[in-house]
Parts: C-alpha cells; structure tokens; sequence
C-alpha cells in the first residue's frame, strides 16, 4: 500500500518537529560547552584561541575540499534510496573520498613534502600523521552523521556532530585544573593531540549509532553501489560547499594567512557570538531538508515551499532581535573574554551582520538542494565566491581584522540576495522581514559605532528597534507563543 500526500507530508512534519526539538535542547545542553571551551583558551590568551580557531579551520577546509559533496548529497539521495541500499551507498562514498584523499596525501608527503609542512606550520605544526588520522577521523564521522539525517535520525545525528563540542570541553576543563596547565604552553600541540583523540571517538560513535539504526535491520544487499545521478549531484554540490565556506571561514583563514594567529585569536572572539546565532538556521536545515525532498518526490513540493517560508520566518524572529543585542552591547559582549577585547568590539559589531543572512542562507539553500534546482543555485554562487575572495584580498592587507569583519558582512548579504533570486525560481517568495531586518541592523550598527551608548541607553534602543521589526514583520503574540510551545515542547 502506498503512503498518501497528506500522511507523508504529517509525518515528514511531526518528524522534523521532534528532530527539532531534540536538536534545540542538545544546543542548550552544548552551547554552553562551546563557550566555556572558547572562554577559557581566550582569557588564557590571543594565541591559544587562535591556535584552536586554525584546527577547526583546517576541519573545515579540509571537509570543503577533499569531502566533494556531503551533506547535500546523503540530503539528496539517502532518503529516496531503497532501505536495502542505504548501507551500500554509505560504504561506497565513504570508501571513494578516503581512496581519493588517502592517494592525494601520499603526494604531497612525498614530492611535496616541504610545501606540506610550510602548509601545515600556519595550523600549528602538526606531524602530516597526525593531520591525516584526524582528517580520516572526520570522513567517517561526517559520513555518517549525515547519513544519520537522511535516515531521518536526527537526535542521534546531533548527539554524534555535538560529540566534538564534549570533547573539546572536557580539554578546556583539564586545562584549568591545576595538573593540566602545562598543556596551554604550547597550545597548537596539545590541541592537535586532543583533536586526533577527539575526532577519533566521534568517528567511532557515529558509526556505531548507524549500525544501531532500528530503520536498517533489514537484508542489506552488498556491493559497491552509486546511485543514478550521483556524479551530477556530487559536482554541483561539492561547489555547494565550497560556497558554505566562503560564507562561514573565508576571513578567518585569510586573517591566519596574511597576519597571525593572534589576530585571528581577537576576530575568534567576535566570531563565536555570531556562530551562536548561525545554529537556529543551520540546525533547522538538517532537520527538515530530508523532508523537503521527500514531500518534493510525492508531488507535494507546495507544502515544502510553505515549510520552508515558516523555517524562515521563525529563524529570522529569534536572529534578527539577537544581531541587534550584540551590536548594541558589543564592549560587554567581548568583555567577557578578557579585558584586551573590549577594544576590539567594533569587530562584533560589523561581524554580527552577517548573522542576518543565515536564515536564507542555509534554509533556503537546504530547498534548492532538496528540490534539485542545484544548477541555477550553483551558478550564481560561483559569483559570490569571486566576491567574497576580492573583497578578503582587498580589504584585509588594508584594514586588518577590521576588513575582515566588513568582508564577511557584505559576502553575507551578496549571498542572501542570491539564494532568494535562486528560489525565486522554483516558486519561493521570501517575507520583507529579511530586508526589514538588514535595514535596521545597518543603521543600528552605524548608531552604536558612532555614539557607543551605555548600557541603560543601549537596552532602551534594543527594546524599540525589537518592536519595530516585529511589527515590520508582522508577528503575532499568538505566533511567538506558537514557535515557543512547539520548541519547548507543547502541542
């Protein structure tokens, strides 16, 4: 018997709802984690958090580069796939990037091997072994969390992908203690120790969560296995994530890169408020793109449209009322990562922008890539990634930590504009929220660098700009109250 529209459209919505829900409360439980980690390295100094800044940024660029495709891929295919080929594919793709990357890095350990390690020195100076058992560690743990969402396991896939921020939190504490200090005096080698060990059990933990997935006991039939389609998708969305990288890493690589790892210690410090407020979007798109897909394939795609507009809509009611707390409160903000970064405070406040972009950006690039209009999406992304490099080259040599700030806010809102041209294609219509929201953050971002209010002033400021995007935008007390109870939990 088949499933009926609006059965699969209930259920895809009630799954997406407790995945949300689980991922909402594991950020609650972990964001404080995050912190703490980056709080104590920070006060520690500019170089510790910048030592630890520059391996996630070699994660992360190793994951855009050598990971050619990802997430979008197992959001694509694993959940129109055949229970019975699910595994296949896993194994398949895991065993063709490691192949890939693994035959990649004999070439540059060997010909290569004094470019490598001048490479590596800016990360800090791990053995090219260890780079590579960490870099191995994050194909199985990436792999298989996402493989995870695509199965629709979202709260095991989040319990894997947080595994890392524990980790790193349990080194943050034995730093504290009196017996563990010594690790901070050469911060870049125990963080690449830590890492490998880290990296190494949420690999272990993933994979064990996809062996326990109750949705694959069934016969699984063996065998290398690509589906129809793959190399296409894979192409398209390998661009894909080059582009999320651009978006979310380009200035602070560009900033290890031409000044030090201390200044990307101070722009770190900005930069993890800002990440706070990427998490609503991010976690929205993992939970329900798999959705997306699936209501697309059974001729539904009306309802994704509508679920997509109401994932924006409520992202942007809880991001953009934060973007203008951290800029108006932007010296208390830094503040609490040691009194050096109170002077550096104008980089949270032209950084925070950028924040305004998440909401369109990853949920409304989670639609296109569910719905497949990866051509159109890609192709203008590929002018958004030129921007972004000329912007990074320019201003960075000129206006230091400060022009990578204003880089990433003006890439940020170049990328709004183009996903909701992108969308506008396959028939989403954004709200004026998203331009009522980037209007106000400009002007209070330029209010709060010129006057810098204190702190009763700033609240007063905060209130009214608050009340005046909500009725811009149009929300209700019975809507606020509605997107409360379904995150908390009532029905």
């Amino acid at each position: 018997m088949t499933e009926s529209g609006d059965d699969l459209g209930n259920r895809t919505g009630s799954a997406a709802v407790r995945g949300l829900r689980w991922a909402f409360w594991l950020n609650a439980v972990t964001l404080p984690m995050s912190f703490a980690t980056s709080l104590v390295l920070g006060r520690s100094s500019a170089g510790a958090l910048g030592a630890y800044t520059a391996t996630q940024i070699f994660i992360g660029a190793f994951q855009t580069f050598f990971i050619f495709g990802g997430n979008a891929v197992f959001t694509r295919f694993v959940p129109t796939l055949p229970r019975d080929r699910r595994i296949a594919f896993l194994l398949s793709y895991l065993a063709l990037v490691l192949g890939i990357f693994t035959a990649a890095a004999l070439l540059l350990a060997f010909p290569a091997r004094v470019a490598l390690d001048r490479l590596l020195e800016r990360f800090g100076s791990p053995a090219p072994v260890l780079a590579y058992a960490v870099a191995a560690s994050v194909v199985v743990w990436a792999f298989c969390s996402y493989f995870l969402y695509g199965i629709e396991q979202a709260p095991k896939a989040a319990l894997a992908l947080k595994f890392v921020v524990l980790g790193y939190f349990v080194f943050a504490m034995t730093c504290l203690a009196p017996a563990g200090s010594a690790l901070l005096r050469n911060p870049p080698r125990s963080l690449w120790a830590a890492t490998a060990v880290i990296y190494g059990l949420a690999a272990c933990l993933a994979a064990a969560l996809v062996a326990a997935a109750p949705s694959l006991h069934a016969v699984n039939r063996t065998g290398f296995y690509l589906p129809p389609g793959f190399w296409a998708v894979v192409v398209y969305t390998h661009l894909g994530t080059v582009v999320e990288f651009v978006y979310s890493s380009l200035s602070p690589s560009v900033v290890l890169l031409w000044l030090d790892v201390e200044s990307l210690g101070r722009l770190t410090a900005a930069l993890r408020w800002v990440a706070l407020l990427a998490l609503l979007p991010a976690m929205f798109v993992s939970v329900v793109a798999p959705g997306f897909a699936k209501l697309d394939a059974s001729g539904r795609r009306d309802d994704a449209l509508r679920r997509t507009r109401s994932a924006v809509r409520a992202a942007e009611l809880a991001v953009v009322p934060s973007v203008f707390a951290l800029i108006l409160f932007a010296p208390a903000f830094m503040g609490l990562f040691g009194p050096g970064y109170r002077d550096h405070a104008g980089l949270l406040r032209i950084a925070a922008l950028s924040a305004l972009a998440g909401p369109t950006v990853y949920i409304g690039s989670g639609l296109a890539v569910a719905l497949g209009a990866l051509r159109a999406y890609l192709a203008v992304s590929v002018l958004y990634v030129a921007a972004s490099l000329v912007l990074n080259a320019v201003l960075v040599p000129r206006l230091g930590l400060a022009g990578a700030a204003a880089a990433m806010a003006v890439s940020s809102a170049a990328q709004c504009v183009i996903v909701t041209i992108v969308l506008r294609g396959v028939g989403f219509r954004g709200s004026r929220s998203t331009w009522i929201g980037w209007s106000l953050g400009v002007a209070v971002a330029a209010f709060a660098s010129l006057v810098q209010p204190a702190l009763a002033p700033a609240f007063v400021v905060w209130l009214a700009l608050t009340a005046g995007f909500a009725w811009g935008a149009g929300a209700t007390w019975s809507e606020l109250r509605g997107l409360s109870a379904r995150l908390m939990g009532a029905r």
